[in-house]
């Protein structure tokens, strides 16, 4: 319960991916909060947003599936991080 409702009272995560090399990336998105939506206690939905046209994450979830994302709250010392596999 707490994991939802701090995922949902976010605005801003970091989600780190690795390319089949190995080498890593971390890459931020945001929107109002709420912008990630819990689908069940093994599924969060994380809309495509337009940005700086680089398709990083993209392709180095295609290479390497395993991600780790940060969530964060303004005004919170606390963040979550939750670790899984991207599709």
């Amino acid at each position: 319960a707490h994991a939802r409702d701090f995922i949902h009272r976010s605005p801003f995560l970091c989600i780190g991916t690795q390319n089949a090399e190995g080498r890593a990336d971390v890459s931020p998105r945001g929107d109002p909060a709420g912008f990630v939506r819990v689908l069940d206690d093994r599924t969060l939905a994380i809309p495509d947003r337009p940005g700086n046209n680089r398709l990083d994450t993209l392709s180095n979830i295609l290479a390497n599936a395993n991600v780790g994302l940060l969530f964060m709250v303004p005004g919170f010392d606390d963040t979550l991080r939750v670790n899984g596999t991207a599709s």
